[in-house]
């Protein structure tokens, strides 16, 4: 009897634990499906640029180490809350980028710049400068502006702007004046070697400057225009280990002339000084001034001291000459003028001359707390 009992128990118990092994199973596979639904993610939903947080890079190619301006407009005031990022990215990493695109997406490459202010007079419009920095090859890059609007550290619709920009082997800029500077970039052909930038041929008074490559190879170093007379030169590039040559550009001289001062009162001398002509010619100097047309209104040769104005054999030269109070009886009056200097080949420059009031600041820089004499000439006096 009692086994029968324990049979029959046995039985109710073995035929109640069915439908609650099929609950368990059930809830376990629910589980399952949430897990792994979970640990795939939701596909990336597009961030749209905005396309005026970049709207003008000053350049769109260049080496390694040239200065790149940067100019945009944001929707959000500038400030230190919300400032204006700019990166360096690649094709790989900028936003984007295939798999980068989307919202969840924390900017990447390298930070350059960060601005906090607009510019003056506006809150919402930037300009910066960057360097173009070192990279192991000549590829096309990417400047990207993003302004966290949310604070949330993700890129978002509307924050971010990117612009290409291809890293080449040469020189920036490629014409240019004595005295100004060129940016020589590259890759050489010995890691961490010493390159060697010469002008025209590889005479050792021809050396212009030398830089250290990286452990990628890559360059640059910035150099200076000699003063020579106008053409076009060769600018060469050496690996000093190997010997070889890494690249040779091409650079334009051109003429150029400096007043001192800018603006003047009639009869006021003002020195001018020329680079860039041809060497030992005579040099005529002219003065004049424009209608809205763009026509010469009115023009006049100036007299010089020296009387005779000769460019050296470097094609340089300074002069000076008295702003005229009259000519042909014509008053000269207060306004904008051009002064020319022409050689005998034909080569010409141009300056701005100011006829008028002007200011004096002496001296005209130091640090705060310096005492600065302001002077003033052609003003007019105030009545009362």
């Amino acid at each position: 009897m009692l086994s029968d009992i324990n049979h029959k128990h046995k039985k109710l118990k073995k035929e109640e634990r069915k439908p609650l092994n099929k609950k368990i199973l059930s809830s376990l596979i629910t589980t399952l499906l949430i897990i792994s639904i979970l640990a795939f993610p939701a596909p990336y939903v597009s961030a749209d640029e905005n396309d005026d947080l970049i709207f003008k890079l000053s350049l769109d190619e260049g080496p390694i180490g040239v200065t790149v301006t940067v100019s945009g407009n944001t929707t959000q005031e500038i400030n230190s809350t919300y400032p204006v990022y700019i990166y360096w990215c690649t094709s790989a990493n900028y936003p984007g980028a295939p798999g980068m695109e989307g919202y969840g997406v924390e900017p990447e490459g390298k930070l350059l710049e960060t601005v906090e202010e607009p510019i003056e007079g506006t809150t919402d419009e930037y300009e910066v400068d960057i360097t173009v920095p070192h990279v192991s090859s000549p590829d096309t890059y990417y400047i990207v502006a993003w302004q966290d609007l949310d604070g949330d550290g993700y890129v978002q619709t509307s924050e971010w702007d990117s612009e290409t920009f291809d890293v080449v082997a040469g020189i920036y800029p490629d014409e240019g004046n004595v005295g100004d500077e060129v940016v020589v970039g590259g890759w050489t052909i010995t890691t961490g070697g010493l390159v060697e930038v010469y002008w025209e041929n590889q005479s050792p008074e021809n050396k212009l400057g030398e830089a250290y490559a990286k452990a990628d190879k890559s360059f640059t170093v910035t150099v200076t225009v000699p003063e020579t007379v106008n053409g076009t030169y060769s600018i060469i590039v050496i690996d000093e280990r190997s010997g070889d040559l890494v690249f040779v550009e091409e650079f334009d001289l051109m003429p150029e002339i400096t007043l001192s001062p800018e603006t003047a009162l009639q009869k006021d001398t003002i020195t001018v000084e020329g680079t860039g002509f041809a060497g030992e010619q005579e040099i005529t100097l002219s003065m004049y001034n424009t209608t809205a047309a763009g026509t010469i209104d009115w023009e006049v040769t100036l007299t010089t001291d020296p009387e005779t104005v000769e460019t050296d054999a470097n094609g340089s030269f300074t002069c000076t000459f008295k702003v005229p109070a009259k000519d042909d009886d014509k008053d000269v009056i207060e306004g904008d003028y051009t002064i020319e200097a022409v050689d005998e080949d034909g080569n010409s420059a141009t300056a701005s001359l100011t006829i008028g009031a002007a200011i004096t600041l002496s001296p005209e820089e130091g640090p705060a707390g310096t005492v600065v004499t302001i002077t003033g000439r052609g003003w007019k006096q105030m009545a009362g």
